[in-house]
C-alpha cells in the first residue's frame, strides 16, 4: 500500500521506469499539447513485469498498424484497484482522483486497457464519468477496429484455443463475448 501511494505501483519500482517498456517504439505521451484519440492505460503489470511488457509492446504495435491516434501517460500511476480490494478506500480515492486529474489535463475522452482490474475500477468504481470517458478493454476495441476494417489478420494460425475468463473481466464486468469473438476471428483457429 505504501508503494502504491509513494511510487504509484505495488512493487515500489521507480516511477521514471514505468514507460521504459516503450523504448524503441513509436509511442507518444498524451498531453494537452499532444492530443490523442485514445489513451492506452498500460497499468502496473504491463509497465513493470517483463511478461506484461510484451503485451504492452504488442498492443502498441497493433494500434500503430491500425492507424489509431493513441498515446500513454508519462506520469501514469496505479489505478488503485488492489488498494480498494484490501479495504484501503482512502488510498483508492487518492489514486483515482490523481488519475482523473491526469485524464482531464490531457483531454482524454477514450481509454483502453489490457488489465481487467483497471477496466473494472474505471468502469465500476471511479467517480461518475459516463458523459466524460469511454472506457474499453482492449478486446472490445480490437473487435471494433476489425468491424471498421481498420485491422485485419494477414496470416492463418493453425491452433486449437481455449480461453480462460479473467475474473474481473468476465464475472465482475460481464465481458464474456468480446474475447471469444476476437479469438474466433483469427483465421485457422479452432476455438474450444
Amino acid at each position: 500500500l505504501k508503494n502504491m501511494h509513494v511510487r504509484g505501483n505495488p512493487w515500489g519500482y521507480p516511477p521514471h521506469e514505468r514507460t521504459r517498456w516503450a523504448d524503441g517504439l513509436n509511442v507518444t505521451f498524451a498531453s494537452k499539447e499532444n492530443s490523442v484519440d485514445v489513451l492506452y492505460f498500460v497499468g502496473c503489470a504491463c509497465s513493470y513485469d517483463p511478461r506484461g511488457q510484451k503485451i504492452a509492446r504488442n498492443l502498441s504495435t497493433i494500434l500503430e498498424k491500425a492507424g489509431v491516434n493513441f498515446g500513454i501517460l508519462e506520469k501514469e500511476t496505479c489505478s488503485g484497484h488492489e488498494a480498494r480490494r484490501m479495504g484501503e478506500t482512502g488510498l483508492f480515492q487518492f489514486l483515482s482522483e490523481a488519475n482523473m486529474a491526469l485524464f482531464e489535463e490531457a483531454g482524454i475522452r477514450h481509454i483502453i486497457t489490457a488489465d481487467p482490474h483497471d477496466f473494472y475500477s474505471f468502469t465500476q468504481e471511479y467517480p461518475a464519468n459516463e458523459d466524460r470517458l469511454k472506457v474499453q478493454h482492449y478486446v472490445q476495441f480490437l473487435n471494433e477496429l476489425i468491424d471498421e476494417g481498420k485491422l485485419e489478420f494477414l496470416s492463418k494460425l493453425d491452433k486449437k484455443v481455449t480461453y480462460h475468463d479473467p475474473c474481473y473481466l468476465g464475472r465482475r464486468s460481464e465481458v464474456f463475448e468480446e474475447p471469444r469473438r476476437l479469438i474466433q476471428r483469427i483465421p485457422g483457429v479452432i476455438f474450444v
